[in-house]
């Protein structure tokens, strides 16, 4: 497990000083202004005068304007402790007035270290340098937070299985960049209180859960089967006050009736494993008691409803909502929440053989409601069927599953934001607003009852697993989880078009990459019930 807490530091010496191979330094729209000389904040000036002026030329032979996540990259020549400084374009001051853009400033900044190979980067931006009123505006733990976490993050690359295909020379290991090592963030001394200090651990132990999620998804599924998520776990569990864990094999889970889960993962040789992590704080009584349920199908084929080759390339991303579970639950007790958290996967793989279950096989689930499977490719619901009906017998004050669930999704809110679904408005509201904060966009898609009978009307039982079809997809899958959770408050999200970007970088994750989408989130809706 990644662990970040030697890459990123606060400093609050003069950053000039500081050795480095990168300075990154902010500057607005406005200090540029057209044809005219620049108007340079008192940092600037003192690297200026370092570079002996060039970097005032520079930034006039370059017509350096500024504008946001803009970058201008400028030798030392060895005339100060810093090989090279960015400048790192804020835009126009007054436009800058969330997390989101700062948020995409750093990481145009932070990718552009990598793609210099810079070691060592320091970095003063956003006011923080100097306690400006900027600073204040914005929330200087949060600024810092925010950008904690997107320089941990934004470069991430997997290169465990590749393999050089002629011997290194020594000098050429040595000589090799593998990433950038050390971060150190300036920081006023009147700043670096501890409020921004706890921020700033979070953020560090935030991004150390993600980049686990992140790990979790890319192995290949031979790799990371139903037991291998069990086995880290296991780990996992071990490694966190508080955090104690039991993992139901196939026969256990046949006791308790789960027969919706079984089905699924009757066509794979690989064995099935329901995951229950169980949280409470080592001190105090908690405020609540949430349960979190991630969809954990380790590889989708499709089943005898069988997908066409090229969509079931990246099946092995069909657990993202289980790899952010026990992401979230690699880091808890780092971040202390006053609850109590029961969180479930139930892990299987999806495949077709003469064992599988079938199109028109009628199951019955652990709640007792039978369902009609019309599409082997809705398992993620029937799963979770199961798995959330058994988060619901512990008895929590809310609920919230993550899956990879639904095609439609994706063609609704692309790659930009997850689909948020619930019972319950203000829960809905909650969680919103908490992973909105967080960097991890949520939109709200209504389960209007016109809807909810495409469901919950089969031919010969009580539901039909992928509904009428044709229409509301994403909404349709929402309503079969929904019939499980009884009255407890519940929300869903479909992450199918999120957690693994493919067109664009985000501001978290490199394109073609998995994002972990789900932990920070997370994290924050914690930390708010936790107030």
């Amino acid at each position: 497990m990644t662990k970040n807490t030697n890459k990123f530091s606060i400093i609050t010496k003069n950053i000039i000083e500081e050795k480095a191979d990168l300075l990154i330094v902010g500057i607005y729209e406005d200090n540029l202004p057209k044809d005219k000389k620049p108007e340079l904040t008192p940092l600037i000036k003192a690297i200026d005068e370092k570079l002996a002026r060039n970097l005032t030329i520079y930034i006039q032979e370059e017509k350096f304007q500024g504008k946001i996540a803009t970058a201008l990259v400028l030798s030392s020549l060895g005339k100060a402790n810093f090989k090279k400084v960015l400048l790192i374009g804020l835009g126009k001051q007054s436009e800058l007035k969330n997390l989101d853009q700062i948020r995409k400033i750093m990481a145009s900044a932070i990718r552009k270290a990598d793609s210099l190979k810079s070691e060592t980067v320091n970095i003063s931006l956003f006011g923080l340098d100097t306690a400006s009123k900027e600073a204040d505006n914005l929330n200087a733990p949060q600024i810092a937070r925010a950008i904690t976490e997107v320089s941990l993050l934004a470069n991430y690359k997997f290169e465990k299985y590749l393999t050089t295909k002629e011997k290194e020379s020594e000098s050429d290991k040595n000589d090799k960049f593998t990433g950038i090592q050390k971060i150190n963030l300036f920081v006023a001394p009147e700043l670096n209180d501890a409020e921004l200090k706890k921020q700033v651990e979070i953020g560090i132990a935030s991004t150390e859960g993600v980049l686990l999620a992140r790990e979790l998804i890319i192995e290949p599924p031979n790799i990371a089967t139903p037991a291998y998520l069990a086995e880290t776990a296991q780990k996992v569990a071990k490694d966190q006050k508080g955090l104690s864990l039991k993992v139901l094999n196939k026969d256990e889970c046949e006791k308790l009736g789960m027969g919706a889960f079984l089905a699924v993962a009757r066509g794979s040789v690989e064995e099935p494993k329901l995951i229950h992590f169980h949280y409470k704080p080592t001190t105090g009584k908690p405020q609540k008691h949430i349960a979190i349920v991630g969809k954990g199908i380790t590889f989708d084929s499709g089943g005898l409803s069988l997908k066409p080759a090229k969509a079931m390339e990246k099946m092995k991303y069909d657990m993202a909502g289980a790899a952010s579970v026990i992401g979230l639950m690699s880091i808890i007790s780092k971040i202390e929440p006053q609850l109590e958290i029961t969180a479930i996967i139930a892990a299987c793989e999806n495949m077709p053989s003469g064992n599988a279950y079938r199109p028109g096989d009628i199951l019955t689930s652990m709640s007792g409601k039978t369902m009609e499977i019309n599409n082997t490719d809705a398992e993620g619901r029937v799963t979770l069927a199961d798995s959330v009906f058994y988060a619901c017998e512990q008895k929590p004050d809310q609920i919230i599953d993550i899956a990879t669930l639904t095609g439609a999704i994706v063609a609704s809110l692309g790659e930009t934001a997850a689909g948020l679904m619930t019972n319950n408005s203000q829960l809905g509201e909650e969680v919103k607003k908490a992973f909105n904060l967080a960097g991890e966009k949520l939109w709200e898609l209504p389960l209007y009852e016109d809807y909810e009978s495409s469901v919950t009307k089969g031919t010969i039982a009580d539901m039909l697993n992928a509904g009428a079809g044709g229409q509301a997809g994403s909404q349709n899958g929402a309503l079969f989880i929904k019939q499980f959770v009884g009255e407890t408050p519940w929300v869903h999200l479909d992450i199918a078009g999120t957690c693994w970007p493919e067109k664009k970088d985000t501001c978290f994750t490199p394109k073609n990459n998995p994002a972990g989408f789900g932990v920070l989130g997370f994290i924050r809706h914690l930390e708010n019930l936790s107030q």
